[in-house]
């Protein structure tokens, strides 16, 4: 539907007057899907792009509201180069350093002095890290211990953590999502207990990571 209208008034077939008017139609998009996931030693880059008309802004932003600029890093390594607008859209680059913090990023851009907005937000997590009581995968049989896993949370995005133990799915026994922790809680150890313990983290309905660790029965 974008393109040129043109409205043409006549009187006694006399072309009296004639206007015409571009409509553009715009949109704004990303590369990746709404989460992103990678280790604290990846490096990544996120497109943004405008489509339709030459926006009045486009930018990227963090979770406090902070623009992340083109010539420097945010706290979180993130840095942005900007292109130009070629005649159809105009891309804002967020390049996603090692080091970064889980964080969310939202892509805002603007039409027509403010007039039309719109904005894309990506949430970056790093792996989960699944750990045992007292950082040691032996246990003596008859003890206790519990498996932690440990994973990014946020208000935005609601994650769901599944257990499995050698494959088989299992519940946890507790979970705090307000400190992005879930527990698996072993009373009394014996040989059946000994094997594969796997903490599979997914943002919604996307799986994001998972980590395994290997528990002995005996020290």
């Amino acid at each position: 539907d974008a393109g040129d209208y043109n409205c043409s008034v006549s009187y006694n077939n006399l072309i009296s007057s004639e206007d015409t008017a571009a409509l553009s139609v715009v949109s704004l998009s990303v590369s990746t899907d709404n989460v992103l996931v990678f280790s604290g030693t990846d490096s990544s880059t996120i497109v943004c792009t405008a489509t339709g008309a030459p926006p009045n802004t486009l930018q990227w932003v963090n979770s406090n509201g902070t623009i992340i600029n083109t010539t420097a890093s945010d706290a979180n390594s993130a840095i942005v180069q900007k292109g130009s607008f070629d005649g159809m859209s105009q891309h804002i680059n967020l390049t996603i350093q090692d080091g970064h913090k889980d964080e969310m990023y939202t892509c805002e851009v603007t039409w027509d002095m403010d007039e039309f907005k719109d904005y894309a937000s990506i949430v970056v997590v790093d792996h989960p890290i699944i750990t045992a009581t007292g950082g040691t995968w032996n246990v003596y049989d008859g003890s206790s211990t519990t498996v932690t896993c440990s994973y990014f949370t946020t208000n935005f995005i609601i994650p769901t953590v599944v257990w499995s133990f050698n494959g088989n799915t299992v519940f946890a026994t507790r979970n705090n999502s307000t400190l992005g922790e879930s527990y698996y809680e072993i009373s009394s150890a014996s040989a059946s207990d000994a094997g594969d313990y796997n903490c599979s983290v997914s943002y919604n309905n996307l799986i994001s990571s998972e980590g395994v660790l290997q528990q002995s029965d005996q020290l």
